[in-house]
């Protein structure tokens, strides 16, 4: 009995924290970046985005000592994002092809120590062809975006 009363102590003393702490972020746009417009893979016009389309926040939760992405721009959306932890930065990306024709690469990577988001978006369009040979890809424009993130905390 005190045998098995001690597993249990030490069970619990060795999981209190195998969960770990979910950190919250707010990120708010800083910097409206560019948008590089392309045609036959050359750029062609770099602009302002429009960010009517695109988030000017995000609210962001990682688990750093599971190394867990919770909630971001591209976590639990299908296929799943592809995250890589370093000790000084997350980087998330993912491929998504929203309608044939069309596909989009989006890479994140959140600066773990000056507290930075750089996003980039790169979208395609996509020819397919009939003989099953590989589909062509062509460039058609990469957005760039700068937020900056803060801690919240948790009120209770």
């Amino acid at each position: 009995m005190k045998k098995l009363l001690g597993i249990l102590v030490l069970s619990l003393l060795l999981n209190g924290n195998a969960f770990g702490e979910t950190i919250m972020l707010e990120c708010v746009l800083i910097d409206e970046g560019k948008l590089s417009r392309y045609k036959n893979n050359k750029v062609v016009k770099v602009e302002k985005p429009s960010l009517t389309s695109w988030r000017k926040e995000y609210d962001i939760r990682v688990n750093p000592e599971l190394k867990k992405m919770i909630k971001g721009p591209d976590i639990g959306s299908y296929p799943p994002a592809k995250v890589y932890w370093t000790d000084d930065s997350i980087m998330w990306t993912n491929e998504i092809e929203a309608t044939i024709g069309y596909r989009t690469e989006s890479k994140y990577i959140l600066d773990r120590v000056e507290g930075y988001i750089s996003s980039e978006i790169k979208s395609y369009d996509v020819k397919y062809f009939n003989d099953g040979s590989k589909p062509k890809k062509t460039l058609s424009y990469i957005i760039e975006l700068k937020h900056k993130c803060k801690v919240n905390k948790k009120l209770f």
